[in-house]
């Protein structure tokens, strides 16, 4: 079973990142390739490789994406769709961390990152937490009760880094 987590959103929230979502997983299952057996994303690959044989144009937006590069092929992941989804799963980690929400006019930064980097950036977490396999996260987050960074881990192979700083840290 796929674990996710839940964060209390309001409606309007859920619809305007719902598609965003599934394209970013899409994004991520295309990084990852197929898994081997054992896998973290093997489950969630076999979902995303029966939604491809449904829908025909999901396929051919992510061939178009794949450039050849030197000797290897380059995969594009579109930079501010991936920003925003990863920015409202920290908001969403914020608020089951601290039980406050982060105000929409905080700066937030998102950040794909190779699994061996970024390890050492949260040596000392506020907040952590695991989900099995598919997901992990650490964050420190400041005295404002709103800045923070925060790190996450899917299918222990792909890091994202989130920064959020509030509109009173800014001052």
């Amino acid at each position: 079973m796929v674990q996710l987590i839940t964060v209390p959103s309001c409606a309007e929230c859920n619809a305007l990142l719902q598609r965003d979502e599934s394209r970013l997983r899409q994004d991520l299952m295309t990084l990852l390739g197929p898994p081997d057996t054992g896998d973290p994303h093997a489950e969630i690959y076999e979902r995303f490789e029966r939604g491809l044989q449904n829908w025909p144009a999901d396929d051919d937006a992510i061939l178009s994406r794949l450039l050849p590069h030197h000797d290897k092929v380059e995969f594009l992941i579109p930079e501010a769709r991936t920003n925003r989804v990863l920015t409202m799963i920290a908001r969403g980690l914020h608020y089951r961390c601290v039980r406050e929400i982060v105000s929409k006019e905080a700066d937030a930064d998102a950040k794909l990152l190779p699994p061996d980097q970024a390890l050492g950036v949260l040596k000392e977490p506020t907040c952590s937490g695991r989900l099995g396999k598919t997901f992990s996260f650490k964050a420190v987050v400041e005295s404002d009760g709103y800045s923070g960074i925060w790190w996450m881990l899917f299918w222990e192979r792909v890091t994202a880094v989130v920064t959020v700083v509030s509109p009173d840290a800014k001052t």
